[in-house]
């Protein structure tokens, strides 16, 4: 960010249950100009992926969703342990994945990131060329 301008960063995120996106509108916010928003002094754009698994009657469910925003940096344990404490206490569940990725320029908050989340191996790995960290806690 040139010229002390804030930072832009997208507001938006993705839903996808067994790999179709949800449509409910409390669930499903395209990334486009609509859906930007202005950082805080010392916040950066940031994309947050998690996906876990559970058993609903008989059939597994995949959950996978794209959270796209602003926020200070934090640490990725800290962040992904209060995320999974939501939701680990879900029938079967299992296959938790969760990923953070930083960046500092205007709208680089896509959510195009590379995520392997199911069978993912190795249990954690880093990428310090991308600042992001997948964290798999199955």
């Amino acid at each position: 960010v040139l010229g002390g301008e804030a930072l832009q960063c997208y507001q938006c995120d993705e839903l996808k249950i067994n790999g179709k996106i949800e449509h409910e509108p409390s669930y499903h916010h395209a990334c486009d100009k609509s859906t930007t928003g202005t950082c805080g002094q010392g916040q950066v754009c940031l994309t947050e992926k998690t996906s876990y698994s559970y058993t609903k009657d008989t059939e597994r469910v995949n959950v996978e969703y794209t959270y796209n925003t602003y926020y200070h940096k934090i640490d990725q344990e800290v962040a992904c342990k209060a995320k999974k404490a939501r939701v680990e206490t879900k029938p079967g569940f299992k296959d938790w994945n969760c990923s953070r990725k930083y960046c500092d320029t205007d709208l680089c908050n896509t959510g195009n990131v590379t995520f392997n989340f199911f069978n993912t191996d190795p249990k954690n790995s880093t990428d310090p060329k991308n600042n992001t960290v997948a964290q798999n806690n199955t």
